[in-house]
């Protein structure tokens, strides 16, 4: 899911490869792979991960994600804006583990590595319409996106 999104966002030209710095678990020959083929910025530093970046993708297993959030807590702040595609992960629980950030959902399918993706994005509890909109930007890269009304909207 990563890569293809990854694909469909620097094929749109809504990011440029050298401002993307990829991260995973273990992989260093995928890491490296992905330099070479992208020209982006590889780590294993949570730290310098955070402190140069402000949009966040976890793409990851939902059994990683504990440890995922764990790694970055502690470098999280207010002007983050965490996205996730963890299948079954709540913005409850990401938010639970890092705080008052913005945190928004999508929930891509698989027509994401052929650019024709149904995406449904939810916002968090301090995410805003700013966070949506950059997170529909990314996600439209790769085919229709649809907004989950919140919880707190629909009350």
């Amino acid at each position: 899911m990563a890569e293809a999104l990854l694909r469909g966002i620097f094929a749109a030209g809504i990011l440029r490869p050298a401002r993307c710095i990829v991260t995973n678990k273990n992989n260093d020959d995928r890491l490296a792979r992905l330099s070479r083929a992208w020209d982006v910025r590889t780590t294993r530093d949570k730290a310098f991960l955070m402190a140069e970046g402000d949009v966040v993708i976890l793409a990851v297993k939902p059994h990683d994600m504990p440890t995922v959030l764990d790694e970055i807590a502690s470098y999280v702040k207010p002007h983050h804006l965490i996205v996730s595609v963890a299948a079954g992960v709540s913005t409850e629980i990401i938010e639970a583990r890092l705080g008052a950030v913005p945190v928004v959902r999508a929930m891509p399918n698989t027509s994401t590595a052929v650019r024709a993706s149904a995406t449904a994005i939810a916002e968090g509890r301090h995410a805003g319409p700013n966070h949506l909109g950059i997170v529909r930007q990314l996600f439209e890269a790769v085919g229709w996106v649809g907004v989950v009304p919140s919880r707190s909207s629909t009350s």
